[in-house]
């Protein structure tokens, strides 16, 4: 009896053990592999097309977009338009910080006058 419990214990052990190993070799070879990888919310279809093609049943409709740019990703004249704008709202609000205070100036200075 307690030579069966110890068979099903390493059993369960060995199994558990090799399935994970399975599971954490599928998942470093779905990071290591960026053209099969677009996102981080691709490792369920990354191992359902590893499942297909065991089964032979992977077809041409499975294969994945690879040839269109990431949607994700801005162009670098995106990001220079955009650090640009960014640099015109400032320069706008130092002028009319500038413009404000010039008119106080000149109206303190209408007062004393006065």
């Amino acid at each position: 009896m307690i030579m069966y419990i110890g068979f099903i214990m390493f059993g369960k052990i060995v199994l558990l053990n090799m399935f994970v190993m399975l599971v954490m070799s599928e998942f470093e070879a779905l990071r290591s592999d960026p053209k099969n990888q677009s996102n981080d919310y691709e490792a369920l279809d990354h191992l359902g097309s590893k499942a297909l093609k065991i089964f032979k049943r992977y077809r041409r409709h499975h294969l994945p977009n690879i040839g269109f740019p990431d949607a994700q990703h801005t162009s670098l004249a995106c990001d220079q338009l955009e650090a640009k704008m960014e640099l015109l709202g400032r320069s706008l609000n130092t002028l009319c910080w500038n413009l404000q205070w010039t008119y106080d100036v000149k109206r303190r200075a209408a007062k004393k006058i006065a």
